[in-house]
């Protein structure tokens, strides 16, 4: 389970609280008069087909958060599963949806305000305020002060106040169906919608039915989630629908749709059914059930902009809490000036169709995380709740949650899909330079790159964080050296949050053209190996944390091909085993060095394994960028193997050792390797120096002079003497470099 700010002490009572108490807000108490002359009277079956919907939706968000409890809510879960691209969008259309329902449940105050309390328009500088505008500027600073307290210190009156407003309702609900004066919903007068008409009246009152999911942003603070967070969700759907259709069977039997009124048609069917008095307790509960909503659903929105805070997706500023009240305070501040801007320039069925578009989209991505999850099956996810029937429950509310997006009116389509762009664009500018993780989605597609489309990999890959693209490429073709091999591909790669790309580069005849390269495999070798190679790369990469991308590739010249394919998937690093005369790469060495004719791409490394063991690594170092390459792996092993380094500088006499410690000194304290033992030898013999410190250690880090790596090892030069007669295993390093590799490797 994840670890966030909060406590965990709300129960299934609270829990109840926060879904019914957001749900029934302004939505039943403002909308219906709306919503049925949209639906032409059919306002019974609009609030139905709501809690269905609502309903189905419920399913997904009860496994997802029996199965990942943690403060956000679909935020985090569309978050780790989709990605942090997918995260930011979710999250901040959540965040701006929350703000327009909570915007449009104060204005719903105010208009419920005015019937107990009269109040004035009130200029403010440029702006004349409304006495709607009035009174919902006063909540939503009364609501956003209180939660300066913090939600522990509301939660007892907001589930006596919850608990009244359904006793109500419910009361309500049983006047108006046994009142003399009140038509059955059968016998109210009604025109029938088409379709889409009926999809626009649902979509516009299902601003009254957002709150179901809003239990799961206090995930990590519920008692048991695995079971309270399901019973919560489903429960407050249920109730509310039935509340819901209820009350629309009262309005619709006293408020038929020929009659106009500037009153809500609460208040008029209150006022048929009971009188002043009726009005009054309306009016009352009114205001009660849009307060309740507003300050749960300002809860939601600073629990999600925490969290995508925490998360680095946005400004760590938010993450501040108060020194008093350890509350966020800075996340109310902006919530509630966003909060205030929208009471001044939108109106209530703008605000609520707002509200309904990006939620909407929210609800589409979870059930999207619900499939992912579903299919990818990783090891953490075990919900204790699961969707029934699936896959027909998830098909059927992304279906209806489509349908219900397309019925609303354009300009919120068009606004709703402004806000994801925008999103978008903010990961792109900002957030992607700031998280360092993937979600489950990427990672089963880049490790399964070899199998899917060029077009699904590349996708995958333009959303990667900055910081989880570092990549290590690792040739591999032998299983009995492979894990060797990605053993040191994920020692580099681990502390960078990075991947691993193992690579079977196979070699085949001239004469076969590449395309007919898989076919003739399979009839010339039925049982292939590179099953046995990706597999035995996932599990050694898997002990350190590190995703694996499995690829094959095809080529009449394997060591060009691993070069190409390097720079073609833009990797970082490539790390190659060295068995003889010459690096060794697909079924067979290289021999000719002409082949490469092209720069290096990236960083190699090549392996002379030997019992392969970084628990002592010494680097010869003379301040070269190989050396500096050195250095940085060998920190990176040092985190990763917890391994002890040894600097070695060898000079040609004891004049030079003082000028020699001070250059070790330096280079350690540039390199940020302070704690490593520095040694300065004194010997006419260079490989004997280096020969004996490798003995004494069990790796030798050791980097490419200028004459070039791979021309080295095949000229028998002092790096070739030196892998073959030292007992420990060498890791050999040289860095990208711009001038031609030709040149590289024949010294030039």
């Amino acid at each position: 389970m994840p670890e966030d700010a909060f406590g965990a002490d709300v129960g299934l009572l609270g829990a109840l609280t926060i879904g019914v108490g957001t749900m029934i807000g302004a939505g039943i108490f403002v909308l219906p008069s709306v919503a049925a002359e949209a639906a032409g009277g059919q306002l019974v079956l609009v609030f139905a087909l709501g809690g269905a919907i609502a309903l189905l939706n419920a399913l997904v968000v009860s496994e997802l958060g029996s199965g990942i409890p943690a403060s956000g809510g679909a935020y985090y879960w569309i978050d780790r599963t989709l990605g942090p691209l997918a995260g930011t969008i979710a999250g901040i259309s959540d965040w701006i949806g929350l703000v327009a329902a909570s915007s449009f449940y104060v204005l719903g105050f105010g208009t419920y305000f005015g019937y107990v309390v009269a109040l004035p328009e009130v200029g403010l500088l440029v702006v004349t305020l409304s006495p709607e505008q009035f009174g919902a500027i006063l909540a939503t600073g009364v609501v956003i002060l209180l939660h300066y307290l913090g939600a522990r210190e509301l939660g007892g009156v907001q589930t006596a106040v919850v608990g009244g407003l359904v006793a109500v309702l419910t009361l309500f609900v049983f006047a108006g169906l046994f009142s003399s004066g009140a038509q059955s919903p059968t016998e109210t007068p009604t025109t029938p919608a088409e379709g889409s008409a009926l999809l626009g009246a649902t979509a516009l009152i299902f601003v009254s039915y957002l709150g179901y999911a809003k239990v799961a942003t206090v995930g990590a603070e519920l008692r048991s989630p695995e079971r309270t967070l399901p019973r919560a969700v489903i429960g407050s759907v249920v109730l509310v629908t039935a509340l819901y259709v209820g009350v629309a069977s009262v309005v619709s039997g006293v408020l038929p749709v020929e009659e106009t009124t500037t009153d809500p048609a609460m208040i008029t069917a209150a006022d048929g059914l009971l009188g002043t008095t009726g009005v009054l307790i309306v009016a009352v509960t009114g205001l009660v059930a849009t307060a309740t909503s507003a300050n749960l659903s300002i809860l939601s929105t600073v629990r999600i902009s925490f969290t995508m805070g925490r998360d680095r997706l946005v400004a760590d500023w938010l993450n501040d809490l108060h020194s008093r009240f350890a509350t966020p305070y800075r996340s109310l501040q902006v919530t509630g000036i966003l909060l205030i801007a929208a009471v001044l320039f939108a109106d209530l069925v703008t605000l609520a169709l707002v509200a309904v578009g990006l939620h909407l989209v929210v609800y589409g991505l979870t059930t999207v995380s619900l499939f992912v999850l579903r299919i990818t099956d990783p090891d953490e996810y075990d919900p204790p709740f699961t969707v029934p029937l699936y896959p027909v429950v998830p098909v059927a509310a992304l279906a209806l949650t489509a349908a219900l997006f397309l019925a609303l009116p354009l300009m919120v389509q068009l606004f709703s899909a402004l806000v994801v762009f925008g999103a978008g664009l903010w990961y792109a500018i900002y957030g992607r330079r700031q998280v360092d993780r993937e979600g489950i989605l990427s990672e089963y597609l880049l490790g399964r790159a070899a199998e899917l489309p060029d077009t699904a990999v590349a996708a995958a890959r333009v959303a990667r964080p900055e910081q989880a693209e570092y990549r290590v490429m690792v040739p591999l073709s032998n299983p009995n050296t492979a894990e060797q091999l990605v053993t040191v591909a994920a020692g580099i790669a681990a502390e960078r949050n990075g991947t691993v790309v193992a690579t079977h580069v196979i070699e085949v005849p001239d004469q076969l053209p590449l395309n007919r390269a898989p076919e003739y495999l399979r009839m010339s070798d039925p049982e292939p190996i590179t099953d046995e190679l990706v597999e035995t790369a996932r599990d050694t990469a898997a002990a350190f944390d590190v995703p694996v991308e499995s690829r094959v590739v095809y080529s009449h010249k394997a060591l060009e091909e691993v070069f190409n394919a390097a720079r073609r998937w833009n990797v970082d690093a490539v790390v190659m085993g060295w068995w003889g005369r010459e690096p060794a790469v697909g079924g067979r060495t290289e021999g000719s060095l002409d082949e490469l004719a092209h720069n290096l791409p990236c960083d190699v490394f090549v392996l002379r394994d030997r019992d392969f063991d970084p628990a002592r690594i010494v680097i010869p170092t003379a301040g070269t960028p190989n050396d500096d390459l050195c250095a940085t792996i060998a920190g990176r092993f040092a985190e990763t193997f917890d391994s002890e380094i040894t600097l070695l500088h060898v000079v040609d006499g004891e004049s030079a050792r003082g000028g020699g410690e001070r250059f070790l000194e330096n280079w350690a304290e540039r390199m940020e390797l302070d704690d490593a033992e520095r040694q300065v030898v004194v010997s006419k013999d260079l490989e004997d120096a280096i020969r004996t410190a490798a003995d004494e250690h069990t790796l030798l880090l050791i980097g490419a002079s200028e004459r070039g790596l791979l021309s080295r090892l095949v000229r028998r030069s002092l790096i070739y003497d030196v892998i073959e007669r030292v007992d420990s295993s060498v890791l050999l390093a040289e860095t990208k470099q711009e001038r031609s590799l030709l040149d590289r490797l024949l010294g030039g």
